[in-house]
């Protein structure tokens, strides 16, 4: 699992890549010039330890759908110092 591998305080875009893109296989795409993913319920426990250090000091403002959760990205990897368009290039978009 790739947690045990970062230290979360110093996530870099590879880090943030490879968890939402390669091991998750996340949905995703860009709805008014901000970036969503798309994790399953199923896969929330597992995001959410991911971003714990961001979960415990900020909140979420998430989309509900029936079978997933639509969350926005771009403050989270503010937070982390990540720049979320060297995550998710917008020419690249699932939609």
């Amino acid at each position: 699992m790739i947690i045990s591998r970062l230290n979360l305080n110093n996530m870099t875009e590879l880090d943030f890549y490879v968890f939402i893109i390669t091991e998750n296989e996340y949905e995703w795409h860009t709805h008014n010039g901000e970036v969503f993913i798309y994790p399953y319920y199923f896969q929330m426990e597992n995001f959410c330890n991911f971003i714990k250090d961001y979960v415990t000091d900020n909140v979420i403002d998430a989309k509900l759908y029936p079978s997933c959760i639509g969350i926005p990205m771009d403050d989270i990897c503010s937070y982390y110092g990540v720049n979320v368009s060297d995550i998710f290039r917008t020419t690249d978009s699932q939609y």
